[in-house]
């Protein structure tokens, strides 16, 4: 479910050298629509990946994850599902 994985995700607050540091997490990006799912959201992370920001999306239908991937990925998905949506 959508909410478990912005869960998984969520903004947090760390110190470092002694300084909070806020730290985004998950953010909804895109709202639209396909053929199988009047509605479908598109959220995006950075992710911490062998010392660097990788950002991925992840795609919910109806609430449910369907999808999730690298920026690369999305036009692949993108067709494949129909989706009406504007998210680059």
């Amino acid at each position: 479910m959508k909410e478990r994985v912005f869960d998984l995700f969520g903004s947090t607050v760390e110190r470092h050298d002694g300084t909070l540091v806020r730290i985004d997490g998950m953010r909804l990006r895109a709202k639209g629509r396909s053929p199988d799912h009047p509605r479908v959201e598109v959220a995006d992370v950075k992710v911490a990946e062998n010392g660097r920001a990788q950002r991925y999306w992840f795609l919910f239908g109806e609430g449910t994850l369907m999808a999730w991937g690298r920026p690369h990925e999305w036009p692949v998905t993108a067709t494949r599902y129909q989706l009406e949506i504007d998210y680059r």
